[in-house]
């Protein structure tokens, strides 16, 4: 035990006090004359939201997506742009095609109209 354990329980001096809160000062000061941080993230699509946040926290955070993994996520944004894509081509033809009953319905309004 020792003086080690009486030294953990010391109340800091008010001279140390100030020392640490100066050091705490200048570097706030520091981070404002910097501004914002510019953080460029390399395939930011693949990437999950917990990776992003942690990116976001700490720059020095080495997060990749490993080879393998990337062509697979990009086969599957592919995949899935083409079936949007057909799938609004599908709806945009069935639009273009006037129907039977809506057509009707205009006619019949005319007839009253006149």
């Amino acid at each position: 035990m020792g003086l080690f354990s009486l030294m953990s329980n010391k109340k800091k001096t008010p001279k140390e006090k100030k020392k640490f809160r100066h050091r705490r000062q200048k570097k706030a000061e520091l981070k404002k004359r910097r501004g914002p941080q510019v953080i460029e993230i390399k395939d930011m699509e693949l990437l999950s939201k917990e990776q992003i946040k942690k990116k976001m926290k700490n720059t020095h955070v080495n997060i990749t997506v490993s080879g393998k993994r990337r062509r697979k996520m990009l086969k599957r944004l592919r995949n899935q742009e083409r079936a949007n894509i057909l799938a609004e081509a599908a709806v945009s033809k069935t639009n273009d095609k006037p129907s039977t009953s809506s057509t009707t319905a205009v006619s019949e309004e005319e007839d009253m109209t006149e």
